[in-house]
Formats: structure tokens, sequence, C-alpha cells
């Protein structure tokens, strides 16, 4: 018989997967209402970088390093947005328990 029950875990990554699924549904309604972009840097002609990470269930830290890398030439400020990127990398490793950061 099989064991229907869910772990706190798995109930908790279903409902995270949901919400990051409707985040991505509402920007995507609200983005066609938009319509002066003041920031340059948000420029989402090309697609969202919300939609990529919901398509590729990116969990924050992915989320973070990816956005930063994408948009750190765009705002100039580009060395200090790699370097925010190598800190956030940092954490990541760190958090997982994948690198002893020193």
């Amino acid at each position: 018989m099989k064991d229907f029950r869910k772990s706190a875990k798995q109930i908790e990554e279903m409902y995270n997967k949901l919400e990051a699924k409707q985040r991505a549904e509402n920007y995507m309604s609200l983005k066609d209402g938009y319509k002066e972009n003041k920031d340059t840097h948000y420029d989402n002609s090309n697609g969202s970088l919300y939609l990529f990470a919901e398509q590729n269930e990116l969990n924050a830290y992915e989320f973070d390093i990816i956005k930063r890398i994408v948009r750190c030439r765009k705002k100039g400020q580009f060395q200090e947005d790699l370097q925010k990127t190598v800190r956030v990398i940092e954490l990541y490793l760190k958090e997982y328990n994948i690198v002893d950061i020193k």
C-alpha cells in the first residue's frame, strides 16, 4: 500500500513552486499595463528573469546570482555588482556547507 503522506519539506517545495508560478503570472499580466520604464536595467523586452527563474526552478540564491550577472553591465556598476555576486556565491556555498569559506 502506497504511503500518500508527504513530508513537510515536500509540501513546502510544492507551495513555493506554486507561489513562484503565481508571481510570474501576476508579473506578466501587470507588465502589459505598465507604460513607462524609467530604469533601463529593468528592460524585460527579451523576457522576464522572474519567469526564467520560475521555469528553471531556481532557488533564491541562484536567482540572485543570475540576476546580478545579467544586469551588472546595464546599471553602470559593473565591478560593484560582480563583487556583490561573489559575496552571494560565498553565502550560498557556506549555507549549503559545500566549501569552507574563510
